[in-house]
């Protein structure tokens, strides 16, 4: 008898363990989830701005709107030294914000743009 009381307390410990970790799991994965949706956003952002002919790719920032994130792409004309011509090479900034859980999350990525050789 004693064997079982025991036993039925260590398995409740246990139960009880199981549930009070059960909604951080459930927390990381939705995060996990926003986090990839919101790198799938960017990338698309990326891939767009690299089908946008040269001339059309303004210095600058603009902000849209994509499913549930906020999209900030921010284009500026590299000035490094040693660069032999800087008119040819433009850094792009893309931020994806979103609000998850009371709480503004954001990713950003980076990447350079090349006018294509005339």
């Amino acid at each position: 008898m004693i064997e079982l009381i025991i036993s039925m307390a260590i398995l409740s410990v246990g139960l009880f363990a199981g549930i009070r970790v059960f909604p951080v799991g459930l927390g990381a994965s939705k995060r996990a989830e926003m986090r990839s949706r919101a790198a799938f956003a960017a990338q698309r952002t990326i891939e767009s701005m690299k089908l946008t002919p040269w001339d059309d790719l303004a210095v600058g920032e603009t902000t849209t709107e994509v499913d549930t994130f906020s999209v900030t792409t921010r284009i500026s004309q590299l000035t490094l030294a040693g660069l032999v011509d800087s008119t040819r090479l433009k850094a792009a900034d893309v931020t994806v914000a979103w609000t998850q859980a009371g709480r503004t999350r954001q990713i950003t990525f980076v990447t350079y743009l090349r006018k294509p050789s005339s």
